[in-house]
Parts: structure tokens; C-alpha cells; sequence
């Protein structure tokens, strides 16, 4: 099944509000299932809906649904990775290690989207929660903290490489998890943002 057809700016209104019911939720997304650490029914459908919009790079929309994931099971640690991930940069929204600019400057609020004080405060209570989870969960948890710190500062954006290093290691250590090859896969993309076609003059990076 596809993503129904909606405009980014109705889909975004569900940031602005909760569902009473979950079937109010206005975007049909499919089957898609990924399978969580949780008792709650409807925090398993929260964190799925997150998932399919952050794998479709509308992170603000997938932090909203991970953040309710969060709210109807607060010790739900793939929850809070959700959101510190989607608090973090991607390959449209990034700049290589090296450069405090794009992404890291708009982070770099203590409060609001993104944030990395958010994500680092995120990614801190899913390796909390997933401490005596499986194991999948604590290793995707651990590899998430080394993403972040606060407050930003010149290097941060170098922790770009740990988080891809990390995620090579639990890629290694799942090899047959398709969402964590994307999350792998993403993290080093994100070294080259922009940065992965051949340009005008034929030089590829």
C-alpha cells in the first residue's frame, strides 16, 4: 500500500493536536510492522506510523507519532529513540562532519524542533528503558547516544562518523534486519549530504 495522497501542510496538523481515537488519524499508511518492547497496543501503532514517515523524511510528522507512542507507554525505549532520532539530521537536512552550519545551527535550540538538547535527553532514557530489553532495542539505543551531545558545539557534527560506526556494528550484529540496514545505510549517507550523484562537470563523490 502507498502513503494516501495528502498535502504536507493537513498532514502537519497532527503535530498540533492528540486523537481521541486512533482512527482518527488522517493518513492511511499502510501494513507496515516493526516490532516493539511494549504491552500497549496503540504505542505499537504510534511507533509504526512514526517509522514509515521518518523512512519517508518527514521527521517532524514522525517525532509527533513516536512522541504519542511515548505518551501512551512512557517506558517504551524505541519510542524515545524514535524521537531523538527524528530530532537528529538526515540526508536532506545535514552537513558533513566539519561543518557547525545547516542542521547543527537549527539544533542547537534547547527547546522546539529539531533540538539536540531534545535528542540527547531522548536518546538517554531509550538506553535507560532498553537496558533490560531485548537485545536489538539496547543496541540501536546504544548506538543513538553516540550521535548527539549538548549543548552543540564545533565538533559535534563529527559524531556523525560514531553513530555510522556504531550502526555498522548492530548492522553486523542483525544482519538480516532490513530497518536496520536502512538506518545504517542512512547514517552514511549522511557523511556526504547532497553529496552522493555525479555532478555537472562528471565528478562523483
Amino acid at each position: 500500500q502507498v502513503v494516501s495522497v495528502l498535502t504536507i501542510s493537513s498532514i502537519s496538523v497532527c503535530c498540533a493536536k492528540r486523537f481521541g481515537d486512533m482512527e482518527d488519524y488522517p493518513a492511511e499508511l499502510g501494513g507496515y510492522f516493526q516490532h516493539i518492547e511494549t504491552p500497549s497496543k496503540d504505542a505499537q501503532i504510534w511507533f509504526n506510523r512514526g517509522w514509515v514517515w521518518a523512512s519517508a523524511y518527514h521527521r517532524q510528522e514522525a517525532c509527533f507519532c513516536f512522541s504519542e507512542a511515548a505518551r501512551v507507554d512512557p517506558a517504551c525505549a524505541m519510542a524515545h529513540w524514535g524521537i531523538a532520532f527524528c530530532h537528529g539530521p538526515d540526508y536532506n537536512f545535514s552537513h558533513a562532519p566539519g561543518k557547525l552550519e545547516g542542521f547543527y545551527s537549527v539544533a542547537s535550540q534547547s527547546e522546539g524542533y529539531p533540538s539536540a538538547n531534545a535528542a540527547v535527553n531522548a536518546a538517554a532514557k531509550a538506553a535507560e528503558l532498553s537496558a533490560a530489553g531485548p537485545p536489538r532495542e539496547r543496541a540501536l539505543a546504544a548506538a543513538l547516544v553516540t550521535r548527539y551531545e549538548w549543548p552543540v558545539t564545533s565538533t559535534t557534527p563529527e559524531l556523525q562518523v560514531d553513530f555510522a560506526n556504531a550502526m555498522e556494528r548492530v548492522s553486523e550484529e542483525f544482519p538480516g534486519d532490513s530497518d536496520v540496514a536502512a538506518i545504517y545505510a542512512e547514517a552514511l549517507m549522511c557523511l556526504a549530504p547532497w553529496d552522493l550523484y555525479e555532478k555537472k562537470d562528471g565528478a562523483t563523490s
